[in-house]
């Protein structure tokens, strides 16, 4: 039953497509819930370059839409401006703070996701060598950076950490082959653990790590040895055995802002080695679901910031039936007492 005030109209730009199995994915699918479970009507447009981005907010605006929601940082002073000119109308950003009585940011704790993702990779490292590929080179970015390195360094402080962005600008988002390069880069040095915060360009690191499926013996750096063997007993694909025979370890990526495990099961069997090691998930898809839910039912506008992080469900890692034979259940015990730790501020996750 549709519960939206009558002609209720919410618009929606993304700051990139909406296939990236990532951020953007999160908040389309948010608001297409909002209205197939509440009966908005919606527009939705890619935001496709800064001019296109602002193009589109000033439409929205001027055809009187009641709720603009607007993803990413590369529009926020877009959506300031836009907001001032028309203060009838609602706007939001989702991982920025635009100024204005009539606008809200929502930002996420990035960096303390990334500490468990950090956390785990480190704990599932074959060589003590893993990698951070990030999309564009802004500061939200470096959250994500950041708590993923300290995250590494909590259980493993002699582990490195390799780190390398895409790019300056916005097409950093939609560049997979340029990730791929990197991933492979990294592979090069050792790293075994990737860990793609890129939207649709993160799809070349998730690509590269499926088709190369290990990190052979044979291709490790002067001086580097496997350090473990954790994931032996762990029941293999038939390509994964005829390419990785011999003295080899699986190759692994952590997908980011949603749950992208699933992506990691090369062979359509989520009982083979997964992977997708696990995923630093944040709320994205149900923050803009009750964004809209909570305009339809006319509650109050809250204006400012909203901040979501570990004591609030904001942000997560990602257990499913795809990595639970890579994710113990002591490690799972242990990821729970860092998040509390986390929570409690016994352990201060920091943000650059």
């Amino acid at each position: 039953m549709a519960l939206a005030t009558p002609n209720m109209r919410v618009g929606l730009v993304l700051e990139a497509g909406r296939g990236d199995h990532s951020f953007n994915q999160s908040g389309y699918e948010g608001a297409t819930r909002a209205q197939h479970e509440l009966g908005i009507d919606l527009k939705v447009q890619d935001g496709s370059g800064p001019a296109n981005y602002a193009r589109v907010l000033q439409e929205y605006a001027a055809q009187g839409l009641d709720l603009i929601i607007a993803m990413g940082t590369s529009g926020t002073s877009t959506v300031t401006a836009t907001a001032q000119q028309f203060p009838n109308q609602k706007f939001v950003v989702i991982d920025d703070l635009p100024r204005g009585a009539n606008t809200t940011g929502i930002r996420f704790r990035n960096e303390e996701g990334a500490f468990l993702a950090g956390y785990v990779a480190a704990r599932s490292s074959s060589t003590g060598t893993v990698g951070f590929i990030g999309g564009q080179d802004v500061p939200v970015i470096h959250e994500f950076e950041a708590g993923f390195r300290a995250g590494v360094k909590f259980i493993c402080p002699n582990c490195q950490v390799l780190s390398r962005f895409i790019g300056k600008n916005r097409d950093a988002w939609n560049n997979p082959e340029a990730a791929m390069k990197l991933a492979a880069s990294m592979k090069a040095q050792g790293a075994d653990v990737l860990f793609a915060v890129a939207g649709a360009s993160g799809q070349g690191v998730i690509r590269y790590v499926n088709e190369t499926e290990c990190l052979k013996g044979s291709e490790l750096p002067a001086g580097m040895t496997f350090k473990s063997h954790l994931f032996e007993g762990v029941q293999k694909s038939r390509q994964y055995l005829g390419q990785c025979a011999g003295n080899s370890r699986p190759l692994f990526f952590i997908g980011s802002n949603r749950n992208q495990n699933y992506l990691g099961d090369d062979d359509g069997n989520p009982a083979t080695l997964n992977h997708g090691l696990t995923s630093a998930v944040n709320g994205i898809e149900e923050v803009v679901y009750t964004i809209i839910r909570d305009m339809a039912a006319r509650k109050p506008w809250r204006s400012g910031e909203r901040v979501l992080g570990l004591e609030n469900n904001g942000v997560s890692y990602a257990l499913d039936r795809y990595n639970a034979a890579l994710i113990s259940e002591d490690m799972q015990k242990q990821l729970e007492n860092v998040r509390k730790l986390i929570i409690n501020g016994g352990i201060k996750v920091p943000k650059s």
